[in-house]
């Protein structure tokens, strides 16, 4: 399966194959790739509050193929330690942005997906340690993950509607760790509304997470 197919079996939530490590990648379907990722943009865009980010499509190629070479490490158990972790560890062509991290979003959204996977098969293993890297590195893609720890927003966090949309996942998934930043409490409160029975577990923690705040203000 190409990387074309791939990222259009992984938007239609169909059965994703991949070939052995060392194939797939080639950049000839390079129109048909962009065509996807236009298309993947188009759904996502529609869907942010305030209007999203423009695209930056050589991050979200870069994206794709991170999710498309884990998905080889996942399958070809054979490949050696450290060429997964050299092709987890690639770096994005853009530093955090709003721009870079929405465009990164459209593919590592489902980075949780491939993680679950991979720690099922084991924990101690060089590529569940780069899937965690990838969703320490975006926050905004990691929403539900376990164990991450603590994550740095200041990316996207200034730009309203993946501000939005970060505090929209947050709720989803219950992810109270994610409320170690007051900005991030401020979002998810205000997405929340008057209506915190929608979201009780995530309601509680957020008044905490106020207290602790103003505690904090008046030491």
């Amino acid at each position: 399966m190409s990387i074309s197919l791939f990222l259009k079996a992984m938007g239609e939530g169909g059965v994703v194959t991949v070939p052995p490590v060392g194939e797939g990648l080639a950049r000839g379907d390079e129109g048909e790739v962009r065509a996807i990722i236009k298309a993947m943009d188009a759904g996502a865009r529609a869907e942010v509050a305030y209007g999203a980010p423009a695209l930056v499509m050589e991050v979200a190629r870069w994206a794709a193929e991170r999710l498309y070479r884990a998905c080889q490490f996942l399958v070809y158990r054979e490949v050696e330690a450290e060429l997964v972790r050299a092709g987890c560890a690639v770096a994005c062509p853009g530093a955090a942005s709003p721009e870079v991290c929405y465009s990164a979003d459209l593919v590592l959204r489902h980075l949780g997906e491939v993680y679950a996977l991979a720690r099922g098969v084991a924990r101690e293993d060089p590529l569940v340690e780069g899937l965690m890297a990838l969703a320490r590195a975006w926050p905004m893609s990691s929403v539900g993950m376990a164990e991450v720890g603590r994550v740095d927003v200041s990316g996207f966090i200034g730009h309203a509607g993946l501000r939005r949309l970060y505090a929209d996942r947050v709720i989803e998934a219950e992810d109270v760790a994610r409320l170690d930043h007051p900005a991030v409490v401020a979002a998810v409160r205000e997405a929340v509304g008057a209506f915190p029975e929608i979201a009780p577990g995530i309601s509680k923690a957020v008044k905490k997470a106020e207290g602790k705040e103003m505690e904090a203000k008046h030491v």
